[in-house]
């Protein structure tokens, strides 16, 4: 994450049923450098991240590249912000079932059912904890295909721990 953008490459995931892939390409939209670094950091054993500062970036690499998974800030500072982006990405047919995730300090109560109703697969609080980021993952890993041409399915229900900030569709109220 250098210069408002960066890319850190993953090791092979495991898929259910044991199957092997390649690292699957997460596009990260992050304007903050300290929580991108972070978050980078947790991501890259698993995954390909391009790590992006804001809303415009993360169309343009859109564009050129086809993610798999998608993690969107919603407060992206000047420009689109996350959900701009999301609603952009949903109109073009590469993106229609790709998983993008809402990571977000947007934390009042109907925030999360916001964010999910406007298109988002799951939802992040933060500040989280890495093993709510490690639950995402899982989650979000086991609907990505390559590509992101699978039809979109429905993300299991988190499991509950303490402290969870883990939202994913199934866990609206």
């Amino acid at each position: 994450f250098q210069g408002g953008e960066g890319t850190s490459s993953g090791t092979r995931t495991a898929l259910p049923g044991g199957m092997r892939s390649a690292p699957a390409e997460l596009l990260l939209a992050e304007d903050n450098i300290e929580t991108a670094r972070m978050m980078e950091e947790l991501l890259r054993e698993t995954c390909n991240v391009t790590a992006v500062s804001d809303g415009e970036m993360a169309l343009r690499h859109a564009q050129e590249t086809a993610y798999d998974i998608v993690l969107l800030d919603i407060n992206l500072g000047g420009g689109p912000s996350g959900a701009d982006v999301l609603r952009r990405l949903r109109a073009q047919p590469a993106y229609e079932n790709v998983p993008i995730a809402a990571v977000t300090a947007y934390a009042l109560p109907g925030d999360r059912e916001r964010l999910l109703k406007m298109g988002f697969d799951a939802y992040l609080d933060k500040p989280f904890a890495p093993e709510d980021l490690d639950e995402l993952m899982e989650q979000l890993l086991a609907v990505a295909q390559p590509g992101g041409r699978s039809p979109r399915k429905a993300l299991p229900r988190a499991r509950p721990h303490s402290g969870s900030n883990l939202t994913a569709p199934g866990d609206r109220p």
